[in-house]
């Protein structure tokens, strides 16, 4: 009688270990792959300047499209401030596949009319920055970052930023647009 009520036990707790072990591997795989992934993502030094840190901009920091021309010289896009902050400047990529994801960097034409400063491929900077309710013209060569020259553009994301000195990309705002029959041959 004394051995059937040991055996019942003793079931009971190995079905337990075994919980405990699955969860113990679990966890550690968990903590190994959060180790890794956190050595992937490079860290931004406060002396770099081409390394962004995207932060959650206010809501209502928004741009949109007013319209968009494409000819020969590149791509002309005018931006329309319909949110309650001051906007910086936007990164912009495009793609030619109208399947593809955005990746190619334009140049951005040199001074502008607005004399708004350009630096890297697909950064456009303001000179002034573009308030709530103004528009602004931007434009972009049909060359992009790896030299080439690009026909056609299908769609583009537009992403925005913040701040003058330590700007600051807004992760929870970026615009996708397809564009129709924008050939800039």
């Amino acid at each position: 009688m004394m051995k059937n009520i040991i055996k019942k036990n003793s079931r009971g707790i190995s079905e337990i270990i075994s919980y405990v072990i699955l969860v113990t591997i679990t966890l550690s795989i968990s903590v190994g792959i959060y180790a890794w992934l956190k050595y992937q993502v490079p860290n931004c030094d406060e002396k770099d300047t081409d390394c962004f840190s995207p932060v959650d901009c206010p809501d209502g920091t928004s741009v949109m499209i007013n319209d968009y021309i494409c000819d020969s010289r590149g791509l002309n896009i005018t931006l329309v401030n319909n949110g309650r902050f001051n906007i910086s400047g936007v990164i912009l990529a495009v793609t030619g596949d109208p399947g593809g994801i955005p990746n190619d960097y334009l140049y951005p034409i040199s001074s502008p009319p607005d004399g708004s400063k350009t630096s890297a491929a697909g950064e456009f900077i303001f000179q002034n920055p573009l308030n709530p309710g103004n528009e602004r013209n931007i434009r972009f060569t049909n060359k992009n970052k790896k030299g080439q020259l690009m026909s056609s553009i299908a769609k583009i994301k537009m992403q925005i930023f913040i701040g003058g000195k330590n700007r600051k990309i807004c992760s929870n705002n970026i615009l996708r647009e397809t564009l129709k029959d924008c050939n800039i041959e």
